[in-house]
């Protein structure tokens, strides 16, 4: 627990707390437009690499023998490089759209978008802590003990209930 002014704040309420602001300053800076453009620039580059990962996989089988680093290295050169050809894509195409970012309408929606990004941030580390520790229940203590914790993992659960029917 770190006392902050005469709080006690556990370290992971803190984290997913931070997570949290950061997310919604960075959409309240960028705006809606930029976040949403953002947003499908990401979903394109993994979408592509999704499709084509087993025939990324068989190209770089021919340099790598282990198996963990093959598929490490299949995500993730592909997903870089088809980001990085999808960000000036997409720069040629919504070059005006920093014109925008000036109107705070743009600027709200953006500070709201991030923060429900924020929130998917919190739910996919959930996920992550969940796989890790192969459990959805039985967390280390520090994590039992935050408040935050217990209704992010809940809204995890539900989420992922929800997902996969």
């Amino acid at each position: 627990m770190i006392d902050f002014y005469g709080f006690q704040i556990n370290i992971i309420d803190l984290t997913f707390s931070i997570i949290l602001i950061i997310s919604a300053f960075i959409g309240y800076h960028n705006g809606f437009l930029k976040e949403i453009v953002s947003t499908l620039m990401w979903l394109l580059s993994l979408l592509i690499t999704f499709t084509f990962l087993e025939e990324f996989q068989t190209i770089f089988s021919n340099f790598i023998n282990n198996e963990i680093i093959l598929k490490v290295v299949s995500f993730f050169i592909p997903f870089l490089i088809i980001f990085l050809l999808n960000s000036i894509f997409f720069k040629l195409i919504f070059n005006n759209l920093n014109k925008s970012n000036t109107f705070l309408l743009n600027k709200i929606l953006g500070l709201i978008f991030g923060i429900f990004r924020g929130i998917l941030i919190l739910i996919l580390c959930y996920i992550g802590i969940a796989y890790l520790f192969k459990t959805k229940e039985n967390f280390p203590e520090i994590m039992s003990q935050s408040s935050i914790f217990e209704p992010v993992k809940n809204f995890s659960i539900y989420v992922w209930k929800f997902s996969f029917l």
